[in-house]
């Protein structure tokens, strides 16, 4: 089972996202679940890491664990990283779909920001 939590800031861009686990669908190295996550997860990190106006922090401890923290956003590309966030959070639900009982997905929103 792989745990998906993401908490999005006011504007309804991700604030903090935090993977763990490994999915059962396949053999080791041959898990495309795992994959799958793993290159939306790390492609919406790399994406918003690279834009001018994004503080961001990341980390991948073990095999199975990645979470990374958005620290703020200028607001000129506010909606540039909502953008991320839509994809990010889209592809996770149709992973969600693909592999009934294999990924949870905790979504909270966090006004306060």
């Amino acid at each position: 089972m792989i745990d998906v939590e993401t908490v999005l800031d006011g504007r309804g861009i991700v604030a903090t996202v935090s993977a763990k686990g490994h999915s059962g669908t396949g053999a080791k190295g041959e898990n495309v679940l795992c994959a799958a996550v793993s290159v939306l997860l790390r492609t919406a990190y790399e994406t918003l890491a690279s834009a001018d106006g994004i503080a961001i922090t990341g980390t991948a401890g073990r095999p199975g664990d990645f979470s990374f923290s958005v620290r703020s956003v200028d607001d000129e590309i506010s909606s540039w990283a909502r953008g991320v966030t839509d994809s990010l959070l889209t592809g996770l639900s149709s992973l969600d779909r693909e592999y009934p009982g294999e990924l949870t997905i905790l979504l909270r929103k966090n006004w306060r920001n």
